[in-house]
């Protein structure tokens, strides 16, 4: 029974090289990631922070969508706009 054994560590090991081989990020990955990050990010017109979808606050002004991080930034905003 002991050579049983000794092969379920080697296919151990074979299954454990195989998933570290394989979480590597591919192309489309990284580039949806760089796009949320990146240049394309959307982010709060008043503070410039990226947008996300817990913080997001959304009104319409001036017949366009207008996207904010928080209440605070909204009404700050509203505030200049006067």
């Amino acid at each position: 029974m002991p050579e049983k054994e000794d092969d379920d560590e080697d296919e151990d090991e074979e299954d454990r090289e195989e998933l570290l081989e394989d979480d590597e990020i591919d192309p489309v990955e990284e580039g949806f990631l760089e796009g949320y990050e990146g240049e394309g990010a959307a982010v709060c017109a008043e503070c410039g922070k990226p947008l996300t979808d817990d913080s997001l606050v959304e009104t319409e002004i001036d017949d366009e969508i207008v996207s904010f991080c928080s209440d605070k930034c909204l009404k700050k905003y509203e505030k200049k706009k006067r």
